[in-house]
């Protein structure tokens, strides 16, 4: 195999980069990549944000990346609803391409497209936080309630109660895709992200979090202003 356009192999290409780094770092070479190691990094920080470790069982290039990854930060969860890990009959990548074989071994299905059609877009959709403006995410509620992009002369008319997981598809097919255009109207964030530096430099703080939700830091009290009034003069 050889690098595009110049001739030179990849293999010589590659161990020229390794001699390079090996002479840069010297006898802390081995150091230098624990320092790289995602697991030793992730583990030292705090868990903000939903994470999925997709691992490959057959991943003859990193049989180590997403397990370790895993145990290093899965004791962070103690909700146990941010950390996730998916292990499926793949090679390095395979998820993301055709999964209905591995080598001669032929499966009932492609595995893959099973996985990012049923667990990865799932995930995406409905990940915590996401629904909060995540479009056509399920509501966990009896009728499957789902977020429905609207147009403004739909909003005084309309009914939560008729965007359902059952309802929604038909809706798409008449009314398209409402984010068709969104694009050409689009605007700048830095007002907001003042306002919100000015709210904090102001003592507001973040909204509360719904009630599922750990306590979060700097979030205020999760009661209704007037019990929390009345909280504060029987003290």
């Amino acid at each position: 195999m050889y690098a595009a356009g110049r001739g030179v192999p990849r293999d010589d290409e590659q161990a020229a980069i390794w001699r390079c780094k090996a002479a840069e770092h010297g006898d802390d070479f081995l150091a230098f990549w624990g320092q790289q190691a995602m697991d030793r990094i992730l583990a030292a920080q705090p868990l903000k944000v939903p994470t999925m470790l997709v691992h490959g069982l057959w991943d003859q290039e990193d049989i180590y990346g997403a397990p370790a990854v895993h145990r290093a930060i899965e004791p962070k969860d103690a909700g146990n609803d941010m950390v996730f890990f998916v292990a499926g009959p793949w090679y390095h990548g395979q998820q993301i391409g055709d999964g209905s074989a591995l080598g001669a071994i032929r499966f009932d299905s492609d595995t893959a497209l099973t996985f990012r059609r049923d667990v990865l877009t799932d995930y995406n959709q409905n990940a915590k936080g996401r629904t909060v403006a995540g479009a056509y995410s399920i509501r966990p509620k009896p009728d499957a309630r789902a977020s429905a992009p609207l147009t403004w002369d739909e909003v005084e008319e309309c009914d939560p109660a008729d965007f359902t997981l059952a309802t929604m598809p038909e809706r798409f097919a008449k009314a398209g895709d409402r984010h068709r255009g969104i694009d050409d109207l689009a605007g700048s964030l830095e007002p907001l992200l003042d306002l919100s530096a000015r709210q904090e430099r102001e003592g507001q703080g973040d909204a509360p979090w719904p009630p599922h939700f750990r306590k979060q830091t700097g979030e205020p009290p999760r009661v209704q202003p007037s019990r929390r009034k009345a909280a504060a003069r029987r003290r």
